[in-house]
């Protein structure tokens, strides 16, 4: 029940600070990139496990269901069958990414990207690189929710999947049974066994506009975020891993 999930709230995070700081840090870098931004009010709350919806944003307000953030090995989790790949991002340090996450998708929501895998691929790309710049301390693993060993595995295997991707016709397929598999969350990739991890396409959409930005040093985020032109993205980005 909420009391005693206030209560386990209570012991965690009696002292935000650290989040304070830290979101504080982010909306300044965010003004820095976005003209006319102003860094929202930020509630924190208790949502009864509403994992659906850890952070709510609108431009003027930030609320912040902190009782998703108890830890991976949080018993309540378990009781409520919250699967494994799930609560092992449900900790203090994907605070800052989730809830910056969240401002990225109120900018781009502006316009709807295509519905291609590399529409889909490139606009969470742009989540993450958004990411980057304003929570430029937090590591890529933390930033993505992957184990360090996922993300091993993706620069290791990378021109495989790109391989996999092209060769299938998959990188414009709208068909969302081909492209979901690479986009959606759960223990791994279906097509490349236990060791991956999900959501592969969400990395390599990362990657491309990671690589766009270091080849269009001009590009401005703000300009990033208004071009929904992806494969003019993925051609000046020159991506293209070797496997």
């Amino acid at each position: 029940n909420n009391r005693s999930l206030a209560a386990d709230v209570q012991k965690q995070y009696s002292d935000v600070t650290f989040l304070e700081k830290g979101l504080s840090d982010a909306f300044t870098r965010c003004a820095t990139f976005f003209k006319g931004y102003h860094a929202p009010t930020v509630y924190t709350f208790v949502s009864g496990i509403d994992y659906q919806f850890p952070i709510r944003y609108d431009s003027d307000n930030m609320a912040i269901g902190i009782d998703l953030f108890l830890g991976a090995g949080y018993i309540p989790y378990k009781r409520i069958q919250i699967p494994q790949y799930m609560t092992r991002r449900m900790t203090r340090d994907k605070i800052l990414p989730t809830s910056m996450a969240e401002v990225a998708k109120y900018f781009l929501s502006a316009r709807k990207p295509g519905n291609t895998l590399l529409d889909r691929m490139v606009n969470e790309g742009k989540i993450l690189i958004f990411e980057d710049a304003v929570i430029p301390d937090i590591a890529d693993s933390v930033k993505i929710g992957f184990t360090t060993q996922q993300l091993v595995w993706c620069n290791e295997y990378a021109g495989d999947v790109w391989k996999f991707i092209i060769e299938r016709q998959l990188l414009y397929s709208t068909n969302p049974e081909e492209t979901q598999k690479f986009m959606q969350d759960g223990p791994f990739t279906l097509s490349f066994g236990k060791d991956s991890p999900s959501r592969i396409g969400v990395w390599m959409g990362w990657q491309i506009v990671r690589k766009y930005m270091e080849e269009n040093k001009t590009v401005t985020l703000e300009q990033l975020f208004k071009n929904m032109d992806s494969q003019s993205i993925l051609e000046k980005s020159g991506y293209k891993p070797q496997s």
